[in-house]
């Protein structure tokens, strides 16, 4: 389906979108990645992405393509298709073109043959600038909406899941494929796949308050509220604050089932055990919660879901909560929460009224 959308590790890993980047792609998948590739902007921007990598893949062994027998051919498609495309027709400057599945086409084309060496597209490099061309870092933006997920795997067995509302810079050093950093904004489950040497780089995940290195583990971080929220499964990790605020960041390595909160604008570390389920459950079908503030459930349907929450009956702030809610449409997690704390639950707009007015 050419509404797919890929990511960057997806189609340098993609067996498929590789040889179609090769020119050795069969009929069936030449059409689909063209078709791909000419359905949205954002596939052709991350197309050339993974083009732009892969080149980098290959020092020393990839030779340079014949542009013009590849033009000859795809121009023959063309004709075939759509008919021949006279020279008067070229030089008239009032003829239109108004099939736009056919300028794509060319677009697609175009892409096609300038990557069937997978350097000429971005500029072909002589031999001697492709080591300077192969260390460049590869990266990638993702997000997601409200009330939307992401599962991401990474090309060194790695796999992160982006809660809503969130953002993630993904850097990677094409030399060094485990020299991994996240840059992250709102929340995110990593699964990190183990370091075996202690020569690897570790796995590094970046927020403003501080960063974490990780070797091997399964853990959450969260930046809302102006925070910074590390909650370890299992493993161990090391949360440390921005270095700017201090000459010697405070430093501490996690066990599992701790949580570290860490705050850069007011230089703040605490370290406290967890309910683990409580913080990593939104990644699953359902929401745990163990003692949870009402406070906090009501801040994790706000950042969910993109509403505003106003609390009625302020008696309310004092209730807990524990028990397990389907992780499902908001109007679900609203019923099921009315029934929990003996309260109506109203929305309008984007607004949850909770209590009686």
């Amino acid at each position: 389906m050419t509404d797919h959308i890929y990511t960057l590790e997806e189609l340098t890993e993609n067996p498929s979108f590789r040889r179609w980047a090769k020119g050795e792609a069969n009929t069936e998948d030449k059409e689909y990645w063209d078709d791909w590739v000419m359905a949205r902007e954002e596939n052709r921007n991350i197309a050339r992405a993974a083009l732009a990598a892969l080149s980098g893949f290959s020092l020393g062994s990839a030779s340079k393509p014949d542009a013009r027998k590849a033009w000859h051919r795809f121009n023959q498609k063309l004709e075939q298709e759509y008919g021949t495309i006279s020279k008067s027709t070229r030089r008239d400057k009032r003829a239109k073109i108004t099939d736009l599945r056919w300028v794509y086409r060319v677009a697609a084309g175009i892409l096609i043959i300038l990557t069937t060496g997978l350097m000429v597209y971005f500029g072909y490099p002589a031999l001697e600038d492709q080591k300077q061309v192969a260390t460049r870092l590869i990266e990638q933006e993702i997000s997601t909406d409200f009330g939307e997920r992401k599962n991401i795997r990474l090309a060194d067995g790695s796999f992160i899941t982006l809660n809503a509302n969130s953002k993630l810079l993904y850097s990677r050093d094409p030399v060094h494929t485990t020299n991994i950093k996240i840059h992250l904004q709102g929340e995110a489950f990593f699964s990190v796949t183990h370091r075996e040497h202690p020569g690897e780089y570790p796995f590094r995940v970046q927020t403003a308050d501080g960063t974490v290195r990780v070797l091997g583990t399964e853990f959450v971080v969260s930046t809302r509220d102006d925070k910074t929220q590390v909650v370890l499964e299992e493993g161990s990790v090391e949360v440390s604050l921005d270095k700017e605020v201090r000459d010697e960041p405070e430093q501490a390595i996690l066990k599992p089932g701790q949580l570290a909160e860490f705050d850069s604008l007011n230089d703040t570390l605490v370290i406290r055990k967890v309910n683990t389920e409580v913080y990593t459950s939104w990644r699953t079908r359902k929401l745990i919660f163990d003692r949870t503030p009402l406070p906090d459930v009501l801040k994790r349907i706000e950042h969910t879901f993109g509403v505003n929450v106003e609390v009625r009956d302020s008696g309310l702030y004092n209730q807990t909560i524990s028990g397990t809610i389907q992780n499902a449409e908001m109007s679900l997690i609203l019923s099921t929460l009315s029934k929990v704390i003996s309260a109506p639950i109203e929305v309008q707009g984007t607004t949850v009224y909770v209590g009686k007015s």
